[in-house]
């Protein structure tokens, strides 16, 4: 009994919905900023990959290297714009003294980012993922908000006044 249990679940996590799951848990996670939670779950992913595909060890050694090539590549890409959309938010908010301009200047340094360029490195499909469908899910998100918050309101008045009865 156990044993069929067993292989019921290894059945199902050596597939394509498993995969297709993991992923999309890996862009929502990565749309959070929860990158420890990206990062275990992209490693996940590529281990159940590994036994899925049955890859050589040469070719994974190989796509391992091509693989960390692109990642260091994409997170010069996400930093420049995580930087970039700082500065950008600090400018909006108007005058920065000399003290706020060097805080940030502190916060955006590399070296205190550390943890997000690495997981930039480890997970760039699923941040390359994020980066495309960001601006999607941010306006349904947005839409939420804006156009069917009213029907949300209703809804949960609804629900509070059958409390009152």
């Amino acid at each position: 009994m156990v044993s069929s249990s067993i292989d019921f679940v290894l059945g199902f996590l050596l597939s394509w919905p498993a995969l297709a799951v993991l992923v999309f848990f890996g862009v929502l996670f990565e749309h959070n900023m929860a990158r420890g939670w990206a990062v275990f779950t992209a490693i996940v992913a590529a281990v159940i990959s590994y036994f899925y595909f049955q890859v050589p060890a040469i070719t994974l050694a190989e796509g391992a290297v091509g693989y960390l090539v692109i990642g260091v590549l994409w997170s010069f890409y996400r930093y420049k714009r995580f930087v970039t959309k700082a500065v950008d938010r600090a400018r909006e908010t108007g005058r920065l003294s000399d003290s706020d301009k060097d805080s940030l200047a502190h916060t955006l340094h590399p070296t205190k980012n550390l943890p997000t360029i690495t997981a930039w490195i480890i997970i760039w499909p699923l941040s390359f993922i994020d980066n495309v469908l960001g601006d999607l899910i941010n306006s349904i998100e947005l839409l939420v908000k804006k156009v069917f918050r009213g029907v949300y309101t209703k809804i949960y008045e609804s629900a509070m006044a059958s409390l009152s009865k």
